[in-house]
């Protein structure tokens, strides 16, 4: 009906000349209903009437015998047609209907007579299933308030299944009326607007498109109507709808309402959680398996792996929403979901949304409170959406870093190097004189050749192949300029045998198992998980007198073998003679040819105060520290670093 133009309705008062248009008079079927989604005033055998807008104005729906009562197959000076409102893809008539009644005698003392109190008019809606008389004059609806009542009203098939039935074409937007002249074309008066704006301060009518009602109970005890919260049928039985929320201080509360419903909306609604559930958890797979791309292509470009389980997941969760929902019910029946749910609760007071308007206002009167018209999503499959949104992203990222380890360059020479990694430049690592925490890139596990270069060259000078592995640390010691140190301490109960610690072989590539702590003393105290004894803490840092050892020209071999003896002595004296023994650079014979004794070290300090709410948290003393170096002493552990 979008084609056809709109046009206001007559003004209110009186109608002018009868209108020449014939009436379609559709009869009354038992096979289309309405549903009429307006707040019952009172309920009889033939007859129902609705207070729109809380006051006391009300409309009158005649449903009883015999229909169409004193309605004329033609206009008439009191009977004439105004317009077609649609309802969907049905359109019913809108007659108008003035009445001229006689006023009782004047006597003196009474006000004066007013005329419009003895001329009404109604509007009168041609439903399937009987006439909605709405009145117009005197103090009546407007024309707002009019198509404000209209877009309350549904009509439905009441055919099993929502079938359509020859009888439907009376109220259909086409087809001649029945008493116009042969041949004659339908030419209706205007045509109420499919949505029209409610006039200034009157909420939206509870029965317009995706519009419920919010119910709020402030007792914990309620009465429930015995009809079906979906489609007004008798109840059969119900369905639990719950919801849990968060209290300070006292955990996790639940409240739970069981619902009643005929039994086949209800198998229809565990139909539709039982899918959506299924359909989540499938969202959640293949989130899941779309992140592990990681691993299986890991040298793939990084915005791949990280924007592929997105896409692929709320591609397949908008598929959920889409084509894979179940399909919408036969009217009167609201929807596939659960036809009420519990939006919040506290204390005594619940705030329940009914998707059926019309078992809304029941449930309102049944418990002494008002509905109030509300709009709330609850579109099937926006559950698969939110686990989309919110699982791909993460587990991209995790999986994107577990298969990505981290690398830290260290670059100890007097210039900036160029780093290259499978033949690509990656970085431009500045010299580190101070020793402070390396730079770092993330290189995908497997296969890798690494190599550096002047910076503005066209490919690097060296180049190593290496081995990357998932969950370990790893050190690139561009030149073999550096020395290094595992320093490995034990909190509490903990004990750090079988971990890497003392002095490291000069290479150019190191594949550590833990490191806590880069370039960095560990931490006096650790805090510890509830019902842990203790922990450990591994740091590397640069080894000050092999380092003292390259700067003063020592060449990889020498420093190699300074390395060697460190790792075999057990006391100061032992270190001293490893300093003595260094046969390279200025250092060469130095300490023979003077006859020094080895300084003295100072014993290893005493651990600190604990700082932490576990149980001793604080370091173990370590073995005697040699003067040179700052480091703990230690003997080459069994489970040394892994080098590649």
């Amino acid at each position: 009906m979008a084609d056809r133009p709109f046009q206001p309705l007559p003004p209110q008062g009186p109608p002018g000349p009868p209108s020449p248009s014939p009436f379609r008079l559709a009869p009354r079927t038992p096979t289309l209903a309405s549903r009429i989604a307006l707040p019952v005033v009172d309920e009889g055998p033939g007859t129902v009437r609705f207070r729109p807008f809380n006051d006391a104005r009300v409309i009158l729906l005649l449903r009883g015998q015999p229909p169409r009562e004193g309605i004329p197959p033609g206009a008439t000076p009191f009977w004439s047609l105004v317009a077609t409102a649609p309802m969907g893809p049905f359109v019913v008539e809108v007659l108008r209907h003035k009445q001229v009644l006689s006023p009782p005698q004047w006597q003196p003392g009474m006000p004066p007579v007013d005329p419009q109190d003895y001329e009404p008019v109604d509007d009168v809606l041609l439903l399937p299933d009987g006439e909605l008389r709405i009145p117009r004059a005197p103090r009546g609806f407007s024309d707002g308030e009019i198509a404000f009542i209209v877009q309350s009203i549904q009509l439905f098939s009441a055919m099993p299944g929502g079938a359509p039935d020859p009888a439907h074409r009376d109220y259909l937007p086409a087809g001649p009326a029945p008493f116009a002249p042969a041949g004659a074309a339908v030419d209706p008066r205007p045509i109420m607007p499919v949505q029209p704006a409610p006039p200034p301060g009157v909420a939206p009518p509870p029965g317009s498109a995706r519009q419920g009602c919010d119910v709020v109970l402030q007792a914990n005890t309620f009465n429930m109507p015995p009809r079906c919260a979906s489609c007004g049928a008798p109840k059969e039985t119900t369905l639990n709808t719950a919801r849990t929320q968060s209290r300070a201080f006292r955990g996790k509360v639940t409240r739970t309402f069981a619902i009643p419903y005929c039994n086949p909306c209800a198998s229809r609604v565990k139909g539709a959680r039982s899918k959506g559930l299924k359909l989540g958890l499938a969202t959640f797979g293949i989130a899941l398996a779309a992140a592990a791309l990681s691993f299986v292509a890991p040298g793939l470009p990084g915005v791949v792996l990280l924007a592929a389980p997105l896409l692929v997941s709320v591609g397949f969760a908008i598929a959920v929403m889409t084509r894979l929902a179940p399909p919408a019910p036969a009217p009167p029946a609201v929807g596939t979901a659960d036809a009420v749910r519990l939006v919040s609760f506290k204390g005594e007071r619940s705030v329940l949304y009914c998707a059926n308007p019309t078992w809304a206002q029941a449930f309102a009167q049944a418990n002494n409170v008002s509905p109030v018209p509300k709009s709330r999503s609850s579109r099937f499959g926006v559950g698969s959406l939110w686990t989309a949104i919110l699982v791909a992203p993460a587990a991209a990222l995790g999986a994107w870093f577990t298969s990505h380890p981290e690398l830290h360059i260290d670059n100890a020479g007097a210039e900036p190097l160029q780093i290259w990694v499978d033949g690509d430049p990656s970085v431009v690592v500045p010299p580190n004189p101070g020793g402070v925490v390396p730079p770092s890139i993330y290189v995908a596990y497997g296969q890798h050749m690494l190599g550096y270069s002047k910076t503005g060259a066209g490919h690097a000078d060296s180049a190593s192949e290496v081995h990357v592995t998932m969950r370990d640390d790893f050190l690139y010691n561009p030149g073999k300029t550096a020395c290094y140190w595992l320093v490995a301490d034990s909190y509490g109960s903990a004990s750090i045998k079988g971990v890497a610690q003392g002095p490291q072989p000069v290479l150019e590539f190191y594949a550590f198992d833990k490191v806590d702590t880069w370039f960095g003393d560990n931490p006096q105290s650790v805090s510890v998980s509830s019902g842990q004894s203790g922990d450990t803490r591994v740091a590397v840092q640069r080894a000050k007198a092999c380092m003292e050892l390259a700067a003063d020209g020592c060449d990889e071999a020498a420093r190699n073998a300074f390395v060697h003896c460190e790792q075999g002595a057990t006391s100061d004296a032992a270190f001293a003679q490893c300093e003595r023994a260094v046969s390279c650079g200025s250092k060469a014979g130095q300490a023979e040819s003077n006859g020094e004794p080895p300084e003295p070290s100072p014993s290893a300090p005493a651990p600190g105060p604990a700082h932490t709410t576990h149980a001793s948290p604080e370091p173990k003393p370590g073995p005697p520290r040699p003067a040179h170096s700052s480091h703990p002493v230690a003997p080459a552990a069994s489970g040394s670093a892994k080098h590649g």
